[in-house]
């Protein structure tokens, strides 16, 4: 019998560090690797976007969160300058933070049958500090992110070719979390 449904994420992370900006106000810088592995007979579309404006965190809504996806380029040992910098974010980094979240960050692409592919995603709140736990998962079928309630938004049943993707976070202290749809995975025909 075939299934759809053999798609599943692997989530890393976080790494992270304390990154300044040009008025010099701290955030705490935080990227996640996601690795989707499609393990069906088909190829999968994949499509995540993270729009360019801030999201509160809930319960309290004094505190602002950015996502976003890193550049191909910025993977996770070009992230962080240990040698340089006592660890804070590498100058590429630095350079994409400072010009490179003025619009949202897209990613298409089709991941073959008995592939994987990796997400790089970044994350920028004020104020900083606090433990952080996040991760991709596919809508309605809950997740194990530290933080994060363990409900899960309601997916279409009916829908069985596309799934939707979310990204939670949790920020503890004190309990902030956010469920964040961002995209969808689409069994191709």
């Amino acid at each position: 019998m075939e299934t759809h449904f053999a798609v599943s994420i692997l989530n890393e992370g976080p790494n992270g560090s304390v990154y300044t900006d040009s008025a010099g106000k701290n955030f705490a810088f935080r990227s996640y690797r996601a690795c989707i592995i499609n393990d069906t007979i088909i190829p999968i579309e994949l499509a995540i976007n993270f729009a360019a404006d801030s999201v509160a965190l809930l319960p309290k809504s004094d505190r602002y969160l950015r996502v976003f996806l890193l550049p191909d380029t910025m993977t996770p040992d070009k992230l962080y300058d240990f040698e340089a910098n006592n660890g804070f974010v590498s100058e590429g980094l630095k350079s994409f933070l400072n010009t490179g979240l003025t619009k949202a960050t897209i990613l298409k692409t089709t991941i073959k049958p008995k592939e994987n592919y990796y997400v790089n995603i970044g994350t920028l709140f004020y104020p900083s500090g606090g433990l952080t736990g996040a991760g991709l998962f596919i809508n309605g079928r809950g997740h194990t992110i530290p933080f994060v309630p363990t409900q899960a938004t309601k997916t279409d049943a009916k829908n069985k070719t596309e799934q939707g993707l979310i990204f939670g976070i949790g920020i503890d202290p004190p309990h902030n979390y956010s469920l964040i749809p961002c995209g969808q995975i689409v069994f191709k025909k």
